[in-house]
C-alpha cells in the first residue's frame, strides 16, 4: 500500500514550543498513524527534541507576523505541491488558494489584535478554512463557523499522569521547582497577564509567599511589564518566572503543581487545561464552552470578567482539602476515555478517506 505525504507545520515547534499547536503537533508527530511519510516544515533549525522518523524541511523565514503569513499562504503551498502532500495545520490558517487536501485541528487562534498582518491572517485563514476539513475534538460542540467538523476523540501524551513526587524533581539547564506553587502557562499576552494579577490581588494575601504563581517561559519584555503591575498592585514577591525548558521536560512541572491557573480561553487541542486534568491537579480557569465542555466538574471554572472570584477560586483550591479531592477524582473519571490510540486510528482513517 502506498503511503501518505502529509507536511505539517512545524512553525511553532521552533518559534512557541510549548504552545497548545506545537504541543498538540508533537503528539500526533510521536504518535503517527500506519503509512504516513510525515514531513515537518520548519522557519529555522529543528529543535533536538523532535520526534524520531519525520522528515524535516527547513526553509528560513524571518519572525514577523507578515512572515508567517507569508509562511502559511505561500511557503507551506508551494512545498506540499511539490512533495505530492496534504497540509495538516495546528492554527486556523488555511491556505486560500490551494489545489490539494488541508487539515486543521485548531490548538491556538490567531490574535488579531496585533496589527494588520495579523488581522490579513485571520481573514485568508477564514477564507481557506471554507475548503479545509476541520479536525475537532469529539467531546467538544462545533464552532459556530463550521457546522460539521470531522470529529476525533481527544488524546494526551502518556507521561502526563498523576504523580505525587515527594520531592520536586530536577530539570536539566532550569531554576529549582518550588515546592508549592500555581503554574501559570500562558501565551505571550499582556491582557492575559493583567487578568491573573487582577485575580491574583484577592488571592496573594492569604496563600501568596507560600504559594507564588509561577508564570513559564514568557519573554523578558513581558516579564518587565509583569513587575511593573505586580508593584501596582503591591503584590511584593508573590510570582516568580520559570525559563522556557524543553517540551520534553514539561510534564514534571505539572505534576509539580499545587495548581494550575488558567486565566485565558483554552483551547480546543492540548490546552494548559488538559494537561492539568490529566495530571490530577486542580485547574482554575475561564468559564467558557470549550472550557466547561473539557473539564465539566473536573475543574473550577469562573466567569472571566469577575476577578475577585477567580482569586477565591485560587484560594478554595490550596485551602479545601476535600475540593482538592473531589476535583482530582473528577478529573481522572472526566480523562478516563481519552485515548491516544482511538486518536491515532482515527487520524489515519481521515488521512486515508477525505
Amino acid at each position: 500500500m502506498a503511503k501518505i505525504t502529509i507536511l505539517y507545520d512545524g512553525w511553532t515547534l521552533c518559534r512557541s514550543p510549548l504552545s497548545s499547536p506545537a504541543l498538540h503537533l508533537l503528539d500526533i508527530l510521536a504518535n503517527l498513524p500506519d503509512g504516513i511519510d510525515a514531513h515537518v516544515a520548519v522557519p529555522e533549525a529543528a529543535p533536538a527534541w523532535l520526534p524520531a522518523g519525520v522528515q524535516v524541511n527547513r526553509i528560513d523565514a524571518g519572525g514577523s507576523e507578515r512572515d508567517r503569513l507569508r509562511w502559511e499562504q505561500r511557503t507551506l503551498p508551494a512545498l506540499a505541491g511539490r512533495l505530492a502532500a496534504a497540509i495538516h495545520l495546528m492554527t486556523p490558517t488555511a491556505p486560500l488558494v490551494r489545489s490539494g487536501r488541508v487539515f486543521v485541528s485548531p490548538a491556538g487562534t490567531v490574535d488579531e489584535r496585533r496589527g494588520l498582518w495579523s488581522r490579513l491572517r485571520g481573514a485568508l485563514g477564514r477564507g481557506g478554512a471554507a475548503r479545509a476539513r476541520l479536525l475537532w475534538p469529539a467531546d467538544l460542540p462545533p464552532p459556530l463557523e463550521a457546522a460539521d467538523p470531522v470529529r476525533l476523540p481527544i488524546s494526551f501524551d502518556p507521561r502526563y499522569r498523576p504523580h505525587n513526587y515527594f520531592l520536586p524533581p530536577q530539570i536539566d539547564g532550569a531554576p529549582e521547582i518550588p515546592a508549592t506553587f500555581y503554574l501559570v502557562h500562558i501565551r505571550p499576552d499582556r491582557e492575559t497577564i493583567r487578568r491573573a494579577l487582577e485575580a491574583w490581588t484577592w488571592a496573594s494575601g492569604p496563600i501568596g509567599e507560600v504559594y507564588p504563581l509561577v508564570f513559564l517561559g514568557l519573554p523578558e519584555s513581558l516579564q518587565d511589564f509583569t513587575r511593573s503591575l505586580a508593584r501596582r498592585h503591591h503584590l511584593g514577591d508573590t510570582f516568580r518566572f520559570f525559563p522556557a525548558i524543553s517540551p520534553a521536560d514539561l510534564h514534571l512541572l505539572y505534576q509539580s503543581a499545587s495548581a494550575v491557573f488558567l486565566p485565558e480561553p483554552a483551547a480546543p487541542w492540548h490546552s494548559p487545561l488538559h494537561l492539568g486534568l490529566v495530571c490530577g491537579v486542580p485547574v482554575v480557569g475561564l468559564e467558557t464552552a470549550v472550557s466547561s465542555a473539557v473539564a465539566g466538574p473536573a475543574a473550577y471554572l469562573v466567569p472571566g470578567d469577575d476577578p475577585r472570584s477567580l482569586g477565591s477560586a485560587l484560594i478554595a483550591t490550596i485551602i479545601k482539602d476535600e475540593l482538592r479531592k473531589q476535583l482530582k477524582d473528577a478529573a481522572l473519571k472526566r480523562v478516563a476515555p481519552w485515548s491516544l490510540e482511538r486518536f491515532r486510528e482515527r487520524l489515519g482513517d481521515i488521512y486515508t478517506k477525505m
